[in-house]
């Protein structure tokens, strides 16, 4: 699906995608990686929930390798 939509914004002209998951969230971490998102940094305390204060990283990849270099 990831690819799917990757295709579409390549097509705009989207040569960057960025994306976010909270620190804790490691299927989710793990998933991006497989897809060839690199992390780029982390945002300390920047997501609240219930109350709590979670580390944010932050992901990147070229839109090439997220569409199999096409």
């Amino acid at each position: 699906m990831m690819a799917e939509i990757a295709k579409h914004f390549k097509k705009l002209g989207v040569k960057i995608v960025q994306v976010s998951v909270e620190r804790r969230n490691t299927d989710a971490w793990r998933a991006y990686k497989r897809l060839g998102f690199k992390q780029i940094g982390i945002l300390r305390r920047g997501l609240k929930c219930d109350d709590n204060y979670n580390d944010e990283i932050m992901l990147a990849a070229d839109i090439g390798t997220i569409i199999g270099g096409n």
